[in-house]
């Protein structure tokens, strides 16, 4: 297998950075430089997080706004990228880690031989300094705009168990969701049953894991949509939920 060295510094370079729309192979590229290819602790949120060789920490709004992309675009590009193995996603102290599997990170050996006592535990800077600048400004943007934010205010991806199970314990939460008349939840056994039947429609289609911003709101969707299939009539259908209170 033949390769192309690509010194790091390609990615200073201002026809790198200009502004402008990713394309998804830059976007793959960009994932690739910014993967670290030695092990690091590094400082995010507020949380000390170990990263390993081929790791990435990641969250959909800053790769919205470090690509030029919608949310949507990112979230297929991520599943995309785990379905055809080429990565994995997992969660670290609420913090989103993306492991590149097919395409590992290395550094040239005789660089890394002459450097190693400058740079021991350190990653390069152009490497990690505009991913933590931008990201602090991304926290700091979340934390004014929602001070009591929990795991269905991030845009981190979850396994679907957390968040079901996350859900159910948050009792203000389900109050809100069932007393909520659009909603057409009768009780919390009944929005228990259904998630579990959502979980079971997500786990069936391979999807595991999903964004905590996201996951109410396709819940939400889906338990409406199937809710008409299900053989009740309209009168029935009104009937039923007629007793439920408005908020």
């Amino acid at each position: 297998m033949a390769f192309i060295k690509l010194d790091r510094e390609f990615f200073n370079n201002k026809l790198w950075n200009e502004e402008r729309e990713f394309s998804k192979v830059e976007a793959l590229l960009d994932l690739i430089q910014s993967a670290r290819f030695e092990t690091s602790n590094e400082l995010i949120s507020g949380k000390t997080i170990e990263l390993q060789k081929n790791e990435i920490p990641i969250s959909r709004r800053f790769l919205e706004k470090r690509w030029k992309w919608g949310s949507s675009k990112v979230t297929n590009f991520i599943k995309m990228l785990v379905q055809t193995e080429v990565c994995t996603t997992k969660q670290t102290n609420g913090q989103t880690i993306l492991t590149l599997i097919k395409l590992k990170v290395s550094d040239d050996l005789q660089t890394t031989k002459q450097t190693t006592k400058q740079t021991t535990n350190k990653p390069p800077a152009n490497q990690n300094k505009e991913y933590k600048e931008l990201k602090e400004r991304e926290d700091e943007e979340e934390k004014e705009e929602n001070p009591t934010s929990s795991i269905f205010d991030s845009d981190s991806f979850y396994p679907i168990t957390t968040l079901k199970a996350e859900l159910l314990k948050n009792q203000m939460k389900c109050k809100a969701i069932i007393n909520h008349k659009p909603n057409k939840f009768k009780d919390f056994e009944h929005l228990k049953t259904r998630l579990k039947d959502f979980e079971e429609f997500l786990n069936g289609g391979g999807t595991l894991m999903k964004e905590g911003t996201d996951f109410c709101k396709h819940f939400r969707s889906w338990h409406l949509k199937t809710f008409q299939t299900q053989g009740a009539t309209s009168e029935d259908t009104d009937k039923f939920y007629s007793q439920i209170p408005l908020v």
